[in-house]
């Protein structure tokens, strides 16, 4: 049924961030949340608009905001506000999301919330506050049956790369080749192999196996 659309568009989006495509989980978390949008399924959409925040998607805090101004309970307020936090870079505003999240009993959203915020810390080279905050979301982490996600990764694994390195990265330890990461990616083999030499340059690695080592698995 077509109501159960940007359902099934989330679990896609999760699936495409375990595989470590996390530019198309983005994609189709925010055509969930179209979907959802087009039929008034509004409290549908904030989640879906969340699961890109999650992501790392920087664009969804203007309409998280007009989403809380319509919606009853807690959620979607914090959820605007986290997504406001994330945007902005903003560690300590992720970080008290985070605290919400897990104050209300939203413990996998509090987990991501505080893997932003030890990514912002990172960032911003505040390393006590963002080694703080991966502690904080790998406990909560344990707690959800040792749950994974692209923010709890790159929050135990901080690493010198851009958000499209690591992406490519990951990809090259799942053993996709140069071919088949362009085409998940929609982009040129040429530009695949940018990123890769970019990737391996910062990393000090010599090659598409030290990559994925460096990624914290081996080619397949």
């Amino acid at each position: 049924m077509a109501v159960f659309g940007p359902q099934l568009m989330m679990s896609q989006a999760w699936l495409a961030a375990a595989r470590g495509e996390t530019s198309r989980a983005v994609d189709l978390s925010r055509s969930a949340a179209e979907c959802a949008c087009q039929s008034g399924q509004f409290g549908i959409e904030a989640v879906a608009l969340h699961l890109a925040t999650r992501f790392g998607d920087t664009t969804t805090a203007t309409r998280l905001a007009e989403l809380a101004d319509i919606s009853d309970g807690e959620l979607v307020d914090i959820v605007a506000r986290h997504a406001a936090a994330v945007a902005a870079g903003n560690g300590c505003g992720a970080a008290s999301a985070a605290t919400e999240f897990e104050r209300i009993g939203a413990l996998p959203d509090a987990a991501d919330a505080y893997a932003r915020a030890a990514i912002a810390f990172t960032h911003t080279g505040d390393k006590r506050r963002s080694i703080e905050c991966a502690a904080a979301a790998e406990a909560l982490s344990a707690r959800c049956d040792h749950m994974s996600s692209p923010a709890l990764v790159e929050a135990a694994h901080p690493l010198p790369l851009t958000s499209r390195e690591r992406e490519v990265g990951s990809m090259v330890a799942a053993g996709l080749s140069n071919r088949q990461i362009a085409d998940r990616l929609f982009v040129s083999v040429r530009t695949v192999e940018g990123h890769i030499y970019r990737a391996c340059m910062k990393l000090d690695v010599a090659d598409r196996n030290g990559l994925a080592q460096a990624m914290g698995t081996t080619v397949r």
